[in-house]
């Protein structure tokens, strides 16, 4: 079994909320349930600055490479995967 490291920060930019996330690997899923249970309709924006991430959102998937930017509905069924240090 892999080890797991990973590391969560967050800041307020006005009405903006930064946050990075670092992780060795990593699977994030926003399900439905989630969803029902508490849904901000709200847009997120992730920049991948190192490793690599695959991004799913309405049966489309993004591969994302150091520099890429990916914007998702979190009033919609998302998940996002790492296999390496990403941010």
């Amino acid at each position: 079994m892999a080890s797991f490291s990973g590391d969560v920060g967050s800041a307020p930019l006005g009405s903006v909320l930064l946050a990075e996330v670092a992780a060795s690997h990593a699977v994030v899923e926003r399900t439905r349930r989630l969803i029902r249970q508490d849904d901000p309709e709200l847009y997120e924006f992730g920049l991948q600055v190192s490793g690599s991430s695959v991004i799913e959102q309405d049966d489309r998937r993004a591969r994302l490479l150091p520099g890429d930017l990916a914007i998702y509905d979190t009033s919609r069924r998302t998940a996002s995967r790492s296999a390496t240090t990403s941010a």
